[in-house]
């Protein structure tokens, strides 16, 4: 009789450890679907912080742009003339660099362009000299300028369409 009460308590005990087994696989499959869901949650709020960043810069890269046309076609903004064209270009790197270090490291294409329009009006301050005045084998100039801006609007915009498109 204590034969059969070992064997029943035995295979109680194997099936308790099947069991236990089955469950703790399960757990594991349940733990990986549920560190994909999390990551996918974190990939959302990733994208919807990077929305909230992006959308204010697109407008503000808009009216740099065209404050920079207004200069290029001579028409500084000051009516009274007591910034020169350098100021200019000082305030617009300003804001440039200000809004490329508000940009993450992994929209690399976006910010080479920024650092392509604080290239050019950094060759402008430490010559101070106007894109005009520099030399003609220097590549910075008006339109150089006003086709990186135009590039940096384009890449954000591709972007902001990326990132509410995967939304």
């Amino acid at each position: 009789m204590i034969n059969y009460l070992e064997l029943l308590f035995a295979a109680i005990s194997a099936l308790g450890a099947l069991l236990s087994g089955f469950a703790a696989y399960q757990s594991r499959i349940n733990k990986k679907e549920m560190d994909k869901t999390i990551d996918k949650l974190k990939n959302h709020i990733k994208s919807i912080n990077d929305l909230i960043l992006l959308e204010p810069v697109y407008s503000q890269l808009e009216k740099m742009a065209q404050k920079f046309n207004n200069i290029a076609s001579g028409a500084l903004p000051n009516a009274r003339g007591s910034k020169t064209e350098i100021d200019y270009y000082v305030e617009l790197k300003a804001e440039v660099s200000k809004i490329l270090g508000n940009i993450p490291g992994e929209y690399t294409t976006f910010r080479v362009v920024l650092t392509d329009i604080i290239s050019a009006f950094t060759s402008c301050i430490n010559e101070s000299k106007s894109f005009k005045q520099l030399d003609k084998d220097n590549r910075y100039n008006y339109a150089y300028v006003e086709e990186k801006y135009q590039d940096s609007l384009r890449e954000l915009n591709t972007i902001l369409r990326n990132i509410k498109y995967l939304n």
